[in-house]
């Protein structure tokens, strides 16, 4: 039976790996590619469960102030997706462990790094330590296409303007607590590039059944949805206002969220009834042309 979980950048579980470390000292690339200074990449042994490395949460990439990349619990198809800009469902191809071994990644460079120099970084160190071969192509595929509801364009009454302060996100229905952040690393100041997401100034909350933004833009909710979907999602809507957003909906799958093996119990409608009737917004499917990425080969690193 398959059961929605708490996405696993809310668990708090402490880093302890035992993994040998699969690879170290990375000088600069003789074809002038930029890399990283230095890089580590272990492997998570099956089994494990999902950890925090300096202060990231699992499955998330981010590069923490002082130029230290960290990418804990991470898949091949995880760094595939960050390193060329899609989403998991426009990466196709690839031997089937690509999906499921799981790496701890860590990476030194100068601190200050831009997104797009990350990302073609991790692509270099995707071909250096997984012999990765992949290129760009497009093909039709389904999508989901987000776009207001109504004809008059009202909309909905948990879908509000921003104002100019950050108001917190709101608790999910069925749940007694939210679970505290991971603390910060020690040491290094500044901000934090996160690779994972877009960039959004106030604090945010999204579990299996209940999604929580603040200063938001349509894009960025359209990003949210992704997992939830399972697929693509394009925003349509012709809003470019930035809101304050409360979801509440039962998520697809058989059976009531489950949180830490207890059912939760949430009165709530499906998806597409939660989007019409609380935001004013609407779900439809079509096929367009969709840029992917074709994994053509890929090498499992082994110990040195």
């Amino acid at each position: 039976m398959k059961h929605a979980r708490i996405p696993a950048a809310m668990l708090a579980v402490a880093a302890v790996l035992t993994a040998a470390d699969i690879d170290a000292q990375r000088p600069a690339t003789a074809s002038g590619d930029p890399s990283f200074d230095v890089t580590s990449v272990k492997r998570v042994p099956r089994g494990t469960p999902p950890s925090v490395l300096l202060g990231v949460p699992p499955s998330q990439m981010t590069v923490r102030p002082g130029g230290r990349l960290a990418a804990p619990w991470v898949t091949v198809r995880d760094l595939v997706r960050v390193a060329y800009g899609v989403t998991d469902v426009q990466v196709l191809g690839g031997p089937e462990w690509v999906r499921t071994d799981r790496f701890d990644v860590e990476a030194v460079t100068r601190p200050d790094i831009t997104a797009d120099e990350a990302r073609a970084m991790i692509r270099t160190l995707l071909a250096d330590r997984f012999g990765l071969a992949a290129r760009r192509e497009e093909r039709e595929l389904p999508v989901s296409v987000l776009q207001v509801a109504r004809g008059d364009r009202r909309l909905g009454p948990q879908l509000r303007p921003s104002g100019p302060e950050c108001q917190p996100p709101s608790r999910p229905p069925g749940l007694a607590f939210v679970p505290p952040p991971p603390p910060p690393p020690p040491g290094g100041s500044g901000p934090s590039l996160v690779l994972t997401a877009g960039p959004i100034r106030c604090p945010a909350l999204q579990v299996s059944w209940h999604i929580s933004l603040r200063d938001v833009t349509m894009d960025d909710f359209a990003a949210r949805l992704l997992p939830v979907v399972e697929g693509i999602v394009v925003n349509r809507t012709g809003l470019s206002e930035r809101y304050d957003i409360d979801l509440t909906f039962m998520p697809p799958g058989v059976g009531p969220p489950m949180v830490n093996g207890e059912p939760i119990t949430v009165d709530a409608p499906a998806l597409g009834t939660a989007l019409r009737e609380q935001l004013g917004l609407a779900l439809e499917t079509e096929r367009a042309p969709v840029a992917v990425v074709v994994i053509d080969r890929a090498d499992a690193p082994t110990g040195n």
